[in-house]
């Protein structure tokens, strides 16, 4: 995957908290954090809602099914991403991704039967699997070669907590409410992701093929 060119890029003197949390990069460091932590608590955390989620929508038989779904969508996705990267760059797949993810939340949440979870786990498998190459062709177009471990070393820790505090909250939720809200309850913050990453995304260039 070719990386675009983007503001800052070539500044590679500049110190690497300066070229994550700047003015020009706050927003779009947080933004792309946040879609990562997002999408890997629902990850993370819908597994501990799912005997809940069987309870109500199918048999025992079904339980793999919705893990199946994801998995096999993000795969699709990270290889259809890396070719509308390559072709389009970043840039829309930034802007598409997270609404898609949104919407499989969504679908997901308000599932009465076990085709509706499905089309949502679906959803968000495609649109998770798209959305982690375009994170990283974006971190090559917007962040100077020096500051990029540092980011990538954020995006993995943005892994790390979601798998310690992910199943215990899901659980709190499931409990006191209902496993609906371990889908819905994450859209607002991908929405307020989406608004911190637009900004950066705005400036980037569509790379030629």
């Amino acid at each position: 995957t070719a990386p675009v060119a983007g503001p800052g890029a070539a500044d590679v003197s500049e110190p690497a908290r300066a070229a994550l949390f700047g003015p020009g990069r706050r927003a779009t460091t947080v933004g792309l954090v946040l879609l990562t932590l997002v999408t890997a608590f629902e990850a993370m955390g819908v597994g501990t809602a799912m005997p809940a989620v069987i309870a109500d929508l199918g048999a025992v038989s079904a339980y793999g099914w919705p893990f199946t779904a994801f998995l096999a969508a993000s795969v699709l996705g990270t290889v259809l991403g890396g070719r509308w990267c390559d072709v389009a760059g970043p840039r829309a797949a930034l802007l598409v991704t997270p609404v898609v993810f949104a919407v499989g939340l969504v679908v997901a949440g308000t599932a009465g039967t076990m085709a509706q979870l499905l089309i949502g786990r679906v959803l968000q498998g495609g649109s998770a699997g798209t959305q982690f190459v375009a994170v990283y062709v974006a971190i090559a177009a917007v962040y100077p070669e020096r500051s990029r471990p540092a980011l990538f070393g954020l995006i993995s820790a943005a892994w790390v907590l979601p798998s310690l505090i992910g199943p215990p909250v899901a659980a709190l939720v499931t409990e006191q409410f209902s496993w609906h809200w371990v889908f819905l309850g994450l859209v607002p913050f991908v929405v307020v992701a989406l608004a911190l990453v637009v900004p950066g995304v705005r400036r980037l260039r569509r790379s030629g093929p």
